[in-house]
């Protein structure tokens, strides 16, 4: 610290010796090196000579003041004093130094309130750098705190002229909100309702996108995709093809999943796919749910960094696809890493033990998970070992925790019909059933998908919904006859 201090001290003398006074640049260039630095002491030496020589008034010195103060060193109090006292507030990059330290520190209403004042009253138009860190704010809150703010944006909007960049901002920030709140109508109401040069950004069809496939809309998502694929002004990200990875996977659309890949290799930065392990996990996770085992290994194989997020996904792939030793194997390795397993972790293991009759390592992975990991099983963790338990002839332990745990909730249910049903002990999945109508219990439907050429059809279990449901209904009962005529004649049974 000694030997900065005086290596800046002589090198300001010396230009004062030669009769030159440091400037703008030569602070905008002092500060881009403190950033480096351990102790905020520096940065208040380089405050206190921009200070004597006068450029606190600067709005780009300024900034790289807050930029250090704010996301280097954390030290949000004097980022906010030092923007407090400044004379010109109208640089945008001085507001949005300081909303992503708050972003950063996890202050999200604090953001949202600077966000307000930046657009309303000062009426500056943001950066998309601005609106990364008000969009992951976002991501922060609470549902509660969502209603108080999508309310007040809202009665922004109505005071501002629409069309406009600022109407253009605060809808895009209401996309995010409606969607993370659920209310998918509203969501894509705002989103219609951005100009045409704010659709340029690729955020508002990111929030969009992304508010589709996690409220369960990937059909939606995917059409929207297309729209902005077809749209000449605005190029998708790395953001926009994992929410696009995540469609594809819970629809099992391989051949868009892969067309996305292979654009990912050719027209994306070098070294994409081995680096970003958002990208490369989301690959994963798509391959394993479309059955392509073989893809997610060869993408999991590549990655250069793994993390806890990447090899439960893996995992995960490895127990849908009937891999369960081989999942075992791969949290051996993942400890070997050094990584510390979470929640998710153990979901995929019992998943994997369950659906590969592996019951001793499962009952095992179960123990292990609260004694030696310390971590508390949920309800998903319960279900997935009261299947393994039944799957594997423990019925009476199985429906005891079953029971213990949620009575209420129809997964558990579901799952104990389906083994009574594979034993074909049908008076006890009658049974089940009573008792779910008895108690109120509901089950979701079921859905399905299926791509033809391109095109991907939805169907739910008693929906009459498909624009071509009555020719495939035509169509069953065609096939249902022809399978009639051609089996066998049922043979009397002979009395002895």
């Amino acid at each position: 610290m000694k030997v900065i201090s005086t290596t800046l001290s002589f090198s300001l003398r010396r230009l004062k010796r030669q009769s030159l006074s440091p400037n703008d640049l030569t602070f905008s260039f002092i500060l881009k090196a403190c950033f480096g630095a351990k102790y905020v002491v520096y940065v208040q030496l380089v405050h206190t000579h921009i200070l004597k020589v006068g450029l606190i008034t600067d709005p780009f010195v300024c900034n790289g003041l807050l930029a250090i103060y704010a996301k280097c060193f954390k030290d949000l109090a004097s980022a906010r004093l030092l923007f407090d006292e400044m004379p010109d507030k109208g640089v945008v990059c001085c507001w949005t130094s300081l909303i992503a330290g708050f972003a950063q520190s996890g202050q999200s209403e604090e953001v949202l309130r600077l966000f307000c004042v930046m657009m309303v009253r000062e009426k500056l138009r943001p950066e998309n750098d601005t609106m990364v860190s008000v969009l992951s704010a976002c991501s922060n809150l609470e549902i509660h705190q969502i209603e108080k703010w999508v309310t007040a944006l809202s009665e922004f909007t109505n005071g501002i002229e629409s069309k406009t960049s600022s109407c253009d901002s605060l809808n895009n920030v209401l996309v995010y909100l409606y969607g993370k709140w659920g209310k998918i109508e509203k969501s894509r109401e705002r989103f219609d309702d951005i100009s045409c040069n704010g659709k340029i950004s690729v955020l508002p069809w990111n929030s969009m996108i992304n508010a589709y496939v996690q409220n369960g809309f990937p059909l939606e998502a995917l059409s929207l995709f297309r729209l902005m694929a077809e749209n000449p002004t605005c190029r998708p990200n790395h953001v926009t093809m994992v929410s696009v990875l995540s469609a594809c996977a819970q629809i099992g659309d391989l051949e868009l999943g892969k067309w996305v890949h292979d654009c990912l290799k050719s027209k994306g930065r070098q070294g994409v796919l081995e680096f970003n392990t958002f990208l490369s996990t989301s690959l994963i996770d798509m391959y394993s749910k479309c059955g392509s085992l073989d893809k997610a290994k060869e993408v999991f194989n590549q990655m250069v960094s793994k993390d806890v997020v990447s090899f439960n996904t893996m995992i995960m792939g490895l127990a849908i696809n009937g891999e369960g030793m081989e999942a075992v194997k791969l949290f051996s390795t993942m400890q070997e890493f050094g990584l510390h397993p979470n929640a998710g972790t153990f979901l995929g293991l019992l998943w994997a033990c369950s659906h590969s009759g592996l019951s001793d390592e499962g009952r095992k992975i179960f123990r292990d998970m609260s004694s030696s990991f310390v971590i508390l099983p949920k309800l998903e963790h319960y279900a997935c070992y009261i299947d393994l338990l039944a799957r594997n002839g423990h019925l009476e332990e199985a429906i005891k925790r079953f029971l213990e745990v949620d009575p209420a909730n129809s997964a558990g249910y579901v799952m104990l019909a389906n083994v009574f049903a594979v034993d074909h002990r049908w008076s006890d999945v009658s049974a089940l059933r009573w008792f779910m109508k008895e108690k109120g219990v509901k089950k979701q439907p079921g859905c399905s998908w299926i791509s033809i050429n391109g095109v991907v059809h939805e169907f739910l279990v008693g929906s009459p919904l498909h624009p071509q449901i009555e020719s495939i209904h035509h169509m069953l009962h065609g096939l249902v006859k022809d399978m009639k005529i051609a089996s066998p004649p049922e043979m009397p049974k002979l009395e002895l």
